[in-house]
């Protein structure tokens, strides 16, 4: 992100989780439409060389994965950001876990998990980067419910971002 220009200035916090939040929104949008990535796709995708822009474009940019591989980006980010002790990020599996089964209990929609979110975001004062860990674990709580690859939307999010310009044609 600070080769593509997203760290030239200091962005506060609040603006930080404006922006998260955003892409949580976007994957609402993509849900809202049915915009969900068909399965081998990234598979596919990720095995293309030459025509691997085109393919995201047509199949996976805008969908539901590729907002959440967003959220998921901007939460590593940030922690790198707020990470003054240069400490390890660990997600553990049973924090995950925990977070499908709360997560669960609720509507499995993504209007529900940007209210959630942005409470829990707005309501939360301190800041560490356990908050951005704990966006990146209720991130990969929802991927499990609705059975997407985040890993895979992740890389293949990462590699389109490479070929794209100067942040990323947006204004920040």
């Amino acid at each position: 992100m600070k080769a593509k220009g997203f760290h030239d200035r200091d962005v506060p916090l609040e603006e930080i989780f404006g922006l998260i939040i955003s892409e949580m929104c976007e994957a609402m949008e993509a849900e809202r439409k049915g915009r969900f990535v068909e399965e081998g796709v990234y598979d596919v995708a990720l095995s293309f060389d030459g025509g691997f822009e085109g393919v995201f474009k047509q199949a996976i940019k805008d969908t539901v994965s590729d907002e959440l591989a967003d959220v998921f980006i901007r939460c590593l980010d940030a922690t790198g950001k707020y990470n003054k002790e240069n400490n390890d990020i660990v997600l553990f599996k049973h924090c995950i876990e925990e977070r499908v089964k709360i997560l669960n209990k609720t509507p499995n929609t993504f209007a529900y998990y940007v209210y959630n979110l942005a409470y829990w975001v707005t309501n939360n004062e301190k800041v560490c980067c356990n908050y951005f860990t704990t966006i990146m674990e209720i991130c990969a709580a929802i991927a499990i419910i609705h059975n997407i690859d985040l890993g895979k939307a992740i890389e293949a999010k990462i590699r389109y971002n490479e070929t794209r310009g100067y942040r990323h044609g947006k204004k920040y």
